[in-house]
Parts: C-alpha cells; structure tokens; sequence
C-alpha cells in the first residue's frame, strides 16, 4: 500500500489530524493515533516509527507529537 493515499484517508476516520499531500507507507508506523498530528506535504517511510505513550518513573504518560510540515521521517537501519 506504500504511496498511495488510501492509509492516509483511513488513519483520518481514526482520529489522526493529516495535513494536506501528505505520503505513509505503513499504518503501522502510528501507534498511538489520538495523539498524533501530521503537518502538510510530510513523509512517512515505512521503517518510520511514531510512538505518544511513554512509561516513566512508574507514570503511563501521553504526550502528544506533532510532525510539522514538510517533515520527512525514516528509520532506515544499515
């Protein structure tokens, strides 16, 4: 499904805000979707990663993250 737009449309229905011309390879890079803001003409490769949540001094915290406008995100592992 990479550079198409359907994941983008579906990500929307699951509350992620998605600018405008915006390419994601994977749904799976989005873990915690109410969290999430994704800028204008960005990126998401498929070995991209983007996790809220985080788990410490024994505290569940959720944090928001916001990708800005033309961002380009990969985790290319070599």
């Amino acid at each position: 499904m990479g550079g198409i737009q359907w994941p983008v449309v579906i990500l929307r229905c699951f509350g992620v805000n998605i600018g405008d011309n915006v390419i994601i390879e994977d749904m799976k890079c989005i873990d915690d979707m109410h969290l999430t803001t994704i800028g204008s003409y960005s990126r998401l490769s498929s070995t991209c990663r983007i996790q809220c949540h985080t788990f410490e001094q024994r505290s569940m915290e959720y944090p928001s993250t916001n990708v800005t406008d033309s961002t380009w995100c990969s985790n290319d592992r070599s």
